[in-house]
């Protein structure tokens, strides 16, 4: 924090690109590295194209690596959102199974000029069918769009904590709360205030 800005920013950049260089298949230091570009897209635009063309390029020599299509598209938000699409579509026909790219589409599809209610719906459902226990802010802040989903999520998410012995998950616990006070009627709140408290 006491660097100057641009020794900031270059810290930065060399921290998530020895990360990228050691952990070429973590999602992590290049999510990272998009956000940082668009934090500071005002002042250093260049940071942000610069990304755009390197992972585009990456996903053109790699067509069928689900994890290139999808940095690419991230990088590609917002800027080319039809390309993103497309690009994230195309990750998940290759591996189903990988939520990232489902992730990124109920982002797209929740709101601005690609809103589609019942496309966010289905990717949103289909991320928290993949990762009921997912931490993610992202993804635990557009659940709050879809009640019949938080109740689903809690219900699967309250046996896993209560067999889960990681310190880590503890936190867990007041997103778990905050679904089930959502999702339940205000007669039933002393019942659940004493399963708070039992938690």
């Amino acid at each position: 924090d006491r660097l100057p800005y641009a020794d900031q920013l270059e810290r930065e950049r060399q921290v998530l690109s020895r990360l990228m260089v050691r952990y070429p298949r973590e999602i992590e230091p290049y999510d990272l590295s998009i956000s940082a570009a668009l934090e500071y897209q005002l002042i250093h635009p260049e940071l942000l194209a610069n990304l755009q063309q390197e992972y585009r390029s990456r996903a053109t020599g790699h067509p069928d690596d689900p994890l290139a299509l999808y940095i690419a598209a991230d990088a590609l938000y917002r800027t080319n959102t039809p390309e993103s699409i497309r690009l994230l579509e195309r990750a998940q026909s290759l591996a189903p199974s990988f939520p990232w790219p489902t992730l990124k589409l109920a982002q797209i599809y929740n709101d601005g000029k690609f809103a589609d209610k019942a496309k966010f719906n289905d990717q949103l459902t289909k991320f928290w069918t993949a990762c009921p226990a997912s931490q993610d802010q992202r993804a635990q802040w557009l659940l709050v769009k879809n009640l019949e989903l938080q109740k689903k999520v809690a219900a699967s998410l309250r046996p896993m904590l209560a067999k889960s012995n990681d310190p880590g998950r503890l936190k867990d616990y007041e997103f778990l709360w905050s679904l089930e006070f959502r999702t339940t009627s205000p007669k039933e709140f002393p019942a659940l205030r004493q399963q708070v408290a039992a938690d």
